[in-house]
């Protein structure tokens, strides 16, 4: 029983790392792409993350927990106030980076680093 407990933890542990990967990769790409067509940083980090964060409930719920769980749009709702939250807090602190280091990609990269934790 405890055998079969510790694959199943293993394999969602490992379904919820590689969406994890996969939405912080997503979140990275779509900010340079929009830094580099000039939108404005805090709109092009905004706009990344909630796209991330949309990506990853859809992809966690979907996929992961047993892969039954049903989306509810209620429960996205409450995902993306969350969420929100915290992206305002990332914003803040890609911008923050920015005005101390004054260049672009290092405090991109800093900020995603410390969007993880």
């Amino acid at each position: 029983m405890i055998h079969i407990l510790i694959k199943k933890f293993s394999r969602e542990f490992t379904l919820y790392l590689i969406i994890g990967v996969c939405t912080f990769s997503l979140d990275y790409i779509l900010y340079i792409t929009f830094l580099s067509n000039g939108i404005h940083m805090n709109v092009a980090k905004a706009t990344s993350s909630f796209i991330a964060v949309v990506f990853n409930y859809i992809f966690n719920s979907r996929f992961n927990f047993g892969g039954n769980n049903k989306m509810k749009t209620s429960d996205l709702t409450l995902y993306i106030i969350l969420y929100a939250v915290l992206i305002l807090i990332h914003v803040i602190i890609n911008r923050t980076l920015y005005l101390i280091i004054r260049e672009e990609h290092v405090a991109v990269f800093l900020a995603m680093c410390a969007a993880v934790f």
